[in-house]
């Protein structure tokens, strides 16, 4: 979603880095120099201690992250019938609960669209429940977690060239420094943190890749952890493909998405609402900002709206304030900090 203002791995393990390369060799002290100096000692010493630190410091965080893992309350198994035939009775429980969606797994460190591990360990810490991912299909049929192959290409820098295969999407860090993921690896995610939502964001429109990259989530969560699936909250971006996805598997959740949707009007988001069941729209910021008769039709209508992607406090208060919107797609901003 765009911004407003593996070799692939049976297991669950993220590929560590392989961290800094070994030191070359020191050369032999001559015969003459004495072998210990004060000053070189006083600088190993120093750098002992830092990577003692520094390690201590990566376990207590890795540790609390996995106790919090491993300490999470047991999620009663989602019953809810959604029926099966339009107007489906989505559940939406779960905006009641959560007023952000972290936007690409959530920003990090001031990086956005990270998709990554990283970025999702870190927002979860942060309060964040409901993550958006963007996916997409390799050349070889894998879908990974990725804003686009121009934004992979772009990370390449030495290798521009490089064949955008799994095993290529998965050798290399984003920007050197996070680990990019499969859809393996988010299902897998999913069934460790049984408190969290997936807001899927296809870069497709098309009846097959949408087909394909949903039957693989579908397939590798049946085979691990079936219950996650009903904890995908699934976007579609036009009114056809709601359709498409439902005959993959009964979501529970669907929200319609405008950004690649040419042809809606506050009108027919209405009437398409009240004929399929999908009661939460998504739509830009900026652009419901100009635009207060949509909202109010929508909101006397009992649409929930959505607006992406924001990181101004004020405006969304605003947005929420004048507007009804009830839910912001973020990198950065956080639940229960709104002062």
């Amino acid at each position: 979603m765009n911004q407003t203002n593996s070799t692939s791995h049976s297991n669950t393990k993220i590929p560590r880095s392989t961290g800094a390369p070994s030191r070359a060799q020191a050369p032999d002290h001559p015969s003459n120099t004495p072998p210990h100096k004060p000053k070189s000692c006083l600088t190993a010493l120093l750098a002992i201690c830092c990577c003692a630190l520094l390690t201590i410091g990566s376990y207590f965080f890795i540790h609390n992250l996995n106790q919090t893992a491993q300490n999470l309350p047991e999620i009663t198994q989602n019953t809810h019938n959604i029926g099966n035939q339009p107007p489906y009775n989505f559940n939406y429980s779960w905006a009641n609960e959560h007023p952000y969606i972290a936007h690409a797994l959530g920003g990090i460190m001031g990086e956005t669209y990270t998709n990554s591990y990283e970025a999702f360990l870190l927002n979860y810490q942060l309060g964040q429940r409901v993550f958006e991912i963007d996916f997409m299909m390799t050349d070889d049929g894998e879908t990974v977690a990725m804003h686009g192959e121009e934004q992979w290409r772009d990370n390449l820098q030495d290798r521009p060239d490089e064949a955008f295969t799994t095993n290529n999407f998965l050798s290399k860090l984003f920007n050197d420094q996070y680990h990019t993921i499969t859809y393996r690896t988010i299902i897998d995610i999913m069934s460790k943190y049984p408190d969290i939502y997936l807001v899927t964001d296809s870069k497709y429109t098309d009846e097959a890749h949408v087909s394909a990259e949903f039957n693989q989530i579908i397939s590798y969560a049946k085979e691990h952890d079936p219950a996650v699936l009903d904890r995908f909250i699934i976007q579609i971006y036009h009114p056809e493909m709601l359709d498409w996805v439902m005959e993959l598997y009964p979501w529970k959740s669907v929200i319609y998405t405008l950004y690649q949707d040419p042809n809606w009007t506050p009108e027919n988001v209405v009437e398409f609402a009240q004929a399929s069941g999908v009661k939460i729209i998504t739509i830009n910021g900026n652009e419901l900002n100009q635009q207060p008769a949509t909202a109010e039709l929508w909101n006397d209508h009992g649409l929930t709206i959505a607006a992406f992607t924001l990181n101004d406090l004020n405006f969304v208060q605003k947005l929420r304030r004048d507007f009804g919107v009830k839910l912001i797609y973020t990198d950065f901003l956080l639940p229960g900090r709104e002062v």
